[in-house]
This record gives C-alpha cells, sequence and structure tokens, in this order.
C-alpha cells in the first residue's frame, strides 16, 4: 500500500449497512469530516465492497489520494473547452443535482455550485446563442449566489426558478 492508498474494513451488523452509506455520503458531500480520511476533493478514486458474512456485512474501502503533483496539475490546466451541446447536457445535470439538494433542505456543496455557475457563464460565451438572454441570466445567477450566501432556501428555489425561466425562453427562440 502506497503513501497515497487509505485502506478500510469494517464488520457491520445487517441494519447497519444503511447508516454507513449515510455517513459515507455526508462525508463524500462534504457537510463534514471524517476523522482520517481526506477532503472529498483529494480523493482520486473510492472503491467500495461489500461482503455479505452471514449475520454481518464486511465493507471494504480503498481510498486513492491525489497527488499534489496532480492536484496542481488540476489548478494550473486551463478548462477544458466543451462544445454547446455537452455544455447544455453538462447544465442540466448540474440542474438537476442543484435542485434536489434544495428538495433535502440541504445547500449545495461548493464545488457543486461553482460548476453550475461556471458552465453558466461558459454557455453565455456563445455568440449567435441568445446574447438578448445573457443579461437576465447572469443577474439570475447574482441571485443565486446571494440566496445561497444567506442560506435561504426559498430565495434559492426562486433563484433556480428564474434561472429555468430564463433557460426557457432562450431556448425555445434558439434551438
Amino acid at each position: 500500500m502506497s503513501a497515497r492508498e487509505i485502506k478500510l474494513s469494517k464488520t457491520l451488523p445487517k441494519d447497519g449497512l444503511a447508516d454507513f452509506f449515510a455517513e459515507l455520503s455526508t462525508w463524500l458531500s462534504g457537510q463534514e469530516a471524517a476523522e482520517g480520511l481526506p477532503k472529498p476533493g483529494e480523493v482520486a478514486s473510492l472503491k467500495l465492497r461489500v461482503e455479505d458474512a452471514g449475520s454481518n456485512y464486511t465493507v471494504k474501502v480503498k481510498i486513492k489520494r491525489t497527488t499534489e503533483t496532480e492536484a496542481a496539475q488540476a489548478e494550473s490546466a486551463p478548462p477544458p473547452v466543451l462544445g454547446y451541446k455537452t455544455l447544455k447536457k453538462k447544465l442540466r445535470a448540474n440542474m438537476k443535482s442543484l435542485a434536489w439538494y434544495v428538495s433535502e433542505n440541504r445547500l449545495p456543496p461548493g464545488h457543486e455550485l461553482e460548476g453550475f455557475l461556471n458552465h453558466c457563464l461558459a454557455m453565455t460565451k456563445f455568440p449567435g446563442k441568445g446574447e438578448e438572454y445573457y443579461a437576465p441570466f447572469l443577474a439570475t445567477l447574482e441571485q443565486l449566489k446571494a440566496a445561497v450566501a444567506a442560506q435561504d432556501f426559498d430565495l434559492i428555489t426562486t433563484a433556480l426558478q428564474q434561472i429555468n425561466r430564463v433557460k426557457k425562453e432562450c431556448h425555445a427562440k434558439y434551438k
């Protein structure tokens, strides 16, 4: 095992598996730091194996951290240039994710929101794809940022609805 790898093994009762996955989910969403585990952004890969051991489950987790070189390259590398259709698909997935967090009365993790905002900004760089909608769209993004900063779920919901409304108006005119 290298210095980059962390291996965990736990034996859980049959009814403890759901709690384990809930804890894992909380850690991966960045809401709570798990003792001895890296931050979710520092994880290069995560492998999970669950074995039925009769009255218990044996859960094995293998985590590989990013190396400092990989992390530095990721920070210094320019973001990939995405095509219009690819970007639309990513934004659709981002929007679903944000809506899910809000429906669960949870703030989206910072990296989720940042990714969504970056994709939105990239979308407004395409010429001939609805420039007249870019200003109101960017204004609604600012509303979303303010709502998240205020941790106001009603305002977040309203901002997401406004973003969706502007998007639909634009896409109805520019397909």
